[in-house]
């Protein structure tokens, strides 16, 4: 809820182009959720790399675009 609330903030404010913030919210989540599995099950994982390229990927697509 914090994250979907936080996207919808940021929409709000024109800082993130109008995307669904419930769909954003899971899709954020549920890869957040895999890095930590994959963490867990292979401890040589760079997740903080995964996080990051997640980051850049979220952000890009969340820019709001000139017009």
């Amino acid at each position: 809820m914090v994250l979907k609330n936080t996207l919808t903030d940021g929409i709000q404010a024109w800082v993130f182009r109008e995307v669904n913030p419930a769909d954003m919210a899971m899709f954020i989540s549920t890869y957040l959720d895999g890095v930590l599995f994959r963490t867990v099950m292979f401890p040589k994982f760079k997740y903080k790399h995964a996080i990051n390229c997640m980051r850049e990927f979220v952000f890009e697509h969340l820019a709001v675009k000139p017009a």
